[in-house]
């Protein structure tokens, strides 16, 4: 599958869930942008859980704008 991504030369890959992430990718905290990780060389955001605070919510989605910008 990474092959196939690094081929799309897609520049952000959105997680809907965590579980997913962390399958192909192995632990890690929270939610939203991994920051200096990659996978294919894209960019990584997980989107929070649908249990997750507001105000959690509206910080990684504001995040996300700022990504797809």
């Amino acid at each position: 599958m990474e092959a196939k991504l690094a081929a799309l030369e897609v520049p952000l890959i959105i997680f809907t869930f965590k579980r997913a992430a962390t399958t192909l990718l192995g632990r890690f905290d929270g939610h939203g942008s991994l920051g200096r990780r990659r996978l294919a060389g894209s960019k990584i955001f997980v989107m929070p859980g649908p249990m997750e605070k507001r105000e959690r919510v509206d910080v990684a989605l504001a995040q996300l704008r700022r990504l797809l910008r």
